[in-house]
C-alpha cells in the first residue's frame, strides 16, 4: 500500500531545533488506510495528516474532508464544558444531588460530574442515535459508558475518563474486555478529559469539611461512622478541565498504547484481574482527536 504524509510546516519549522520532530505513528497510517484522510495535532503541536493513495488527488483538490459525527459530538459538547472554568466540588456534587445522579456522593466526583454533564447534554441533543452513555449495564454486554452507533448499529464501544493533566497515565478497564472488544469490533475509544486539580489539604482541608457536612446534611450514610476529614488527604476541591482526547485502541497499536496493571487482592484475597492502563507517554499513536493545551503538557 501507499500513503503520502503532509506536515504542515507553519506549526513546526520555525522552531530552532523542532524541524524535524513531527513523527508518523503507526495509528496514523492505520486510520489512513482505513479511513482515506486522517488528520492529528502531536504533543508539539504539530498537524499531520495521512492520506491513502487512492484519495491522494481529491486530497490535493481540497475533496477529502474528514467528518465522522461522532467527533464532532464531542466537539460540541467541549464548547460549553472546556470553558476554562474552576468548577468547585461542592457545586458539582449539590447539581448532581439535584439531578438525581447515582454516584453523586463518590469522593472522586470529577469523573462522575464529566458523565453527569455529558449525559445531560447527549439527552438534550437527542445524539442517542450517535453515542449513547448507558448508566445501567446490561448483562452479557460490554460494561463500557459510551456506545457508538451508525445507521442504528453499534460500531464500537468506549468510556469516559477523567485525569488530573500531570499524571502520567489513567486506569482503564479490564484488560480481556478490552481485547474481546477490540476483536469484536476493530476500535475501542478511551475519551479523556484532562483537568488542573487543587486539593482540600491545600486549605485546610475546609472544602473536604465541608463536603462530608453536606452529605450528612442531605442524609448520606457511609459504611463507617461519621468523619470530618473523611478522604481528606485525597480530596480534590476543585477542578478546571484544560483539554481531551479522543483515544482509539485498535489492532494496529493494542500491544504499543496499553499496559496491563496489577490491582491487587479482593476482600477475600482473590487476585483481582489485571487492567490496562493507559500511558499518556504514547498517546500519539492512539490520538483520534483533541483539544485544548492538556496532550501538549
Amino acid at each position: 500500500m501507499t500513503i503520502f504524509v503532509d506536515f504542515d510546516p507553519d506549526t513546526y519549522v520555525r522552531g530552532k531545533a523542532n524541524n524535524s520532530a513531527a513523527h508518523v505513528a503507526t495509528n496514523d497510517l492505520y486510520q489512513a488506510q482505513t479511513l482515506g484522510a486522517f488528520s492529528r495535532v502531536d504533543r508539539k503541536g504539530n498537524r499531520v495528516t495521512s492520506v491513502r493513495a487512492s484519495d491522494f488527488a481529491a486530497y490535493l483538490l481540497g475533496e477529502a474532508r474528514e467528518y465522522d459525527p461522532r467527533v464532532e459530538a464531542f466537539a460540541e459538547f467541549n464548547a460549553d464544558f472546556l470553558s476554562g472554568d474552576r468548577i468547585e466540588a461542592l457545586r458539582a456534587v449539590q447539581e448532581m444531588h439535584g439531578a438525581r445522579w447515582p454516584d453523586r456522593f463518590q469522593a472522586e466526583w470529577p469523573g462522575f460530574f464529566l458523565e453527569y454533564r455529558f449525559d445531560q447534554f447527549v439527552r438534550r441533543r437527542e445524539l442517542d442515535h450517535l453515542v449513547m452513555f448507558q448508566k445501567a449495564k446490561h448483562a452479557g454486554a460490554f460494561d463500557f459508558d459510551l456506545v457508538f452507533k451508525q445507521h442504528d448499529q453499534i460500531t464500537h464501544y468506549g468510556d469516559l475518563k477523567a485525569s488530573s493533566a500531570r499524571r502520567p497515565g489513567s486506569p482503564g478497564n479490564d484488560a480481556g474486555t478490552i481485547r474481546r472488544c477490540v476483536e469484536e469490533f476493530g476500535r475501542f475509544w478511551y475519551v479523556l478529559y484532562e483537568h488542573e486539580t487543587w486539593h482540600g489539604k491545600d486549605e485546610e482541608h475546609a472544602p473536604t469539611i465541608a463536603w462530608n457536612e453536606w452529605r450528612r446534611s442531605v442524609g448520606h450514610q457511609g459504611r463507617k461512622p461519621y468523619n470530618a476529614l473523611s478522604y481528606a488527604s485525597r480530596f480534590k476541591a476543585a477542578v478546571t478541565f484544560v483539554g481531551m482526547s479522543i483515544l482509539e485502541v485498535n489492532r494496529a497499536n493494542f500491544h504499543i498504547v496499553l499496559a496491563d496493571f496489577n490491582q491487587g487482592q479482593q476482600p477475600g484475597g482473590q487476585a483481582r484481574a489485571p487492567k490496562v492502563m493507559i500511558s499518556k507517554r504514547y498517546i500519539d499513536n492512539f490520538l483520534v482527536y483533541s483539544e485544548g493545551s492538556a496532550h501538549l503538557e
